[in-house]
């Protein structure tokens, strides 16, 4: 009723980041950069709380009133001519941050470097932007000042950095993810075939007959495809939670995340 595909979860780079422990592999981390990393913890553990109050407060049933955002199309662009004005970088704060987020299960834009956003007197700036056009976002949380140029302005700490990384990670929490029931009481298979490459989330990569099936059959606005992926089931969110949940018969309430 659910598949599981057998990849290996790919390998990191040298010095990247502890990988999330899988069943199958388990990478200790860089020891060069381990009294750095536990430095970075509070950063992290900051992040991590400022996303999962947005998913508190968004509730299990929540209705999405616009489709389903692909989450892989954010990024943060940090503006490169604001770096040269300022003492600090947050590039690498932001870059721990996203690694963070990712290996835990929760959305992540991506850092990038870009131009300028016109905001260069309050360096650094950092925007939150979608799609291929780049196009700059206003997010929840923004001061006066930051509304008006649509990026964040001054993010000269890594308490700022965090800040930024927050609240974008909450609108993408908002917009990338949806909210499906399907029925397994009748004793109904699932009908999917996930992957666990990644260690934190089931990646959807094929659709059968079942009650993944019969859901999308019934709400085809939200339909799960392809490419998507279970974060939440039943209210867990860790990989082996969700998968003893993916296999009761009954009724299951399954957060999906859009690509």
């Amino acid at each position: 009723c659910l598949q599981l595909s057998r990849c290996l979860p790919p390998f990191a780079p040298p010095c990247a980041g502890p990988m999330v422990p899988s069943p199958r592999l388990r990478v200790a981390p860089c020891a060069a950069r381990t009294l750095r990393r536990r430095a970075h913890s509070t950063v992290l553990a900051a992040a991590a709380l400022a996303i999962g109050t947005a998913v508190v407060a968004l509730g299990a049933g929540m209705a999405t009133a616009l489709p389903p955002a692909d989450c892989g199309q954010f990024s943060m662009r940090i503006c490169g001519k604001c770096i040269k004005r300022s003492a600090f970088d947050p590039t690498e704060t932001l870059q721990e941050l996203e690694r963070g987020a990712k290996q835990a299960g929760w959305p992540a834009p991506a850092v990038v470097r870009g131009g300028c956003v016109r905001a260069c007197q309050w360096p650094p700036n950092v925007e939150l932007v979608y799609g291929g056009n780049n196009m700059a976002i206003v997010v929840d949380g923004m001061s006066d000042k930051e509304l008006h140029f649509k990026s964040f302005v001054e993010v000269d700490t890594e308490g700022e950095a965090t800040r930024a990384f927050g609240l974008a990670s909450q609108l993408m929490v908002k917009r990338c993810e949806f909210q499906i029931q399907v029925d397994r009481s009748s004793g109904d298979s699932l009908g999917i075939q996930v992957g666990m490459q990644d260690g934190a989330t089931l990646l959807v990569e094929a659709i059968a007959e079942g009650a993944v099936e019969r859901w999308n059959e019934q709400h085809p606005g939200e339909a799960v495809a392809p490419g998507d992926r279970i974060v939440e089931v039943n209210g867990v969110r860790t990989l082996d939670d969700m998968l003893n949940e993916c296999k009761k018969q009954e009724l299951l309430d399954l957060s999906v995340r859009r690509r």
